[in-house]
């Protein structure tokens, strides 16, 4: 296969995968195990819960870590799970102390915790997310990224 058509296809994936609901030609594209795995990194296509002790697992991991670190300090981290579907994962969990108690960050709610992450053609990206929040905000997500609600249907 040629380097261009499929960058042109990765960057495709990357741009919008509600383009797989709506164009014929992308969905029979994707319908195909062998071009999913090249396209989105997996060949499933039924969202599901990646496993903890999966390299997967502990890259996305890392992002928002280091984003809770940044934000709320080195003693917090964020303990929960990741929903994968094609090219998205979706994390619920709570932002806890070192002995795992949650924490409500200074002028937050909750010790809730959610993101919404793209694989890109330059890896993995956290497009949305929060820590604290009051209400179940990420159920905009599917309308406004145009994203699967399967996602958040399958339980953390």
């Amino acid at each position: 296969m040629k380097t261009a058509p499929l960058l042109a296809l990765i960057l495709a994936a990357t741009l919008l995968p509600v383009m797989a609901q709506q164009d014929p030609f992308i969905e029979q594209l994707t319908s195909d195990p062998n071009m999913r795995k090249e396209l989105f990194g997996t060949s499933a296509t039924e969202p599901y819960v990646v496993k903890h002790e999966d390299k997967l697992h502990q890259e996305l991991d890392s992002l928002i870590h280091a984003f809770a670190k940044k934000k709320h300090g080195s003693d917090s981290r964020l303990e929960g799970d990741f929903i994968r579907q094609k090219n998205w994962a979706f994390f619920m969990g709570n932002l806890v102390d070192d002995k795992g108690n949650p924490v409500t960050p200074k002028d937050e709610f909750s010790s809730d915790a959610a993101f919404l992450l793209l694989r890109t053609i330059n890896g993995w990206q956290i497009v949305d997310g929060s820590i604290g929040h009051s209400d179940a905000f990420y159920l905009i997500w599917p309308t406004q990224y145009g994203i699967s609600a399967e996602m958040f249907e399958t339980g953390c």
